[in-house]
């Protein structure tokens, strides 16, 4: 009876010592939980952000042309991250266009680290993703710049994740 109490101690003090060597491994960044211009700070695998136009004029429920845009940053481990963004239509445009801004958190600010647009004619989407290194110990976010044109007719709407640590 001894020998299975001391089995089962020992089995669940090492199930404790795993399951607390994850969390720690999980360790948050210093602001988390906090916001700044508009970005929930987290220490999540990934954000994103999807808006659908909505024109405040005659109270459309969605553009003629554009249907919204997407913006994400996924942490891929060792100081890199996947920005990748989208602009996507209802129907073929003569220009569909997203431009991607890499922010990083510092000294209480959001500053653009990198930019990267992608165009396409006659379309109804634009996509395009890149990988960035970064430097570790900061919050980076995603803002998305995305528009439709056909003829004269312009539609456009702006994306932002939140911000995500990388350690």
């Amino acid at each position: 009876m001894r020998k299975k109490l001391k089995n089962s101690f020992c089995f669940f003090t090492m199930l404790c010592l795993v399951f607390c060597l994850g969390m720690i491994s999980k360790a948050g960044g210093p602001l988390d939980g906090e916001v700044i211009d508009g970005s929930l700070l987290t220490s999540e695998e990934e954000a994103k952000d999807s808006r659908s136009l909505v024109t405040w004029g005659n109270v459309t429920p969605y553009g003629t042309y554009l249907s919204n845009g997407e913006s994400n940053i996924v942490k891929k481990g060792s100081g890199l991250v996947y920005v990748s963004g989208g602009t996507y239509c209802y129907r073929i445009s003569d220009t569909v266009y997203v431009k991607l801004y890499l922010e990083k958190l510092s000294n209480g600010g959001w500053t653009t680290v990198q930019t990267h647009e992608y165009t396409t004619r006659n379309s109804d989407y634009a996509y395009t993703g890149l990988n960035y290194a970064v430097a570790k110990g900061y919050y980076y976010r995603v803002r998305g710049y995305h528009y439709a044109k056909k003829g004269s007719t312009i539609e456009s709407v702006s994306t932002c994740t939140s911000g995500i640590y990388i350690n």
